[in-house]
């Protein structure tokens, strides 16, 4: 079975076997989040590179 991620970088280019292995290990640590969350905290440095995978995120920054 595919990822989504897969599915959208073989609309660009061929993928191989050695290409979608990685790939698919890259979507193996799946975590799901709930509305509100926050992946990373405002001034913490990011630890991770995340790939969404579906749904929306977005930046804010709290103002005084």
């Amino acid at each position: 079975m595919s990822t989504p991620l897969e599915r959208r970088l073989s609309c660009f280019t061929d993928l191989d076997g050695d290409d979608r292995a990685i790939l698919t290990e890259l979507c193996s640590d799946v975590r799901t989040l709930s509305a509100g969350d926050d992946l990373i905290e405002e001034s913490a440095p990011p630890k991770q590179v995340f790939i969404q995978l579906e749904g929306w995120a977005f930046r804010y920054k709290l103002l005084p």
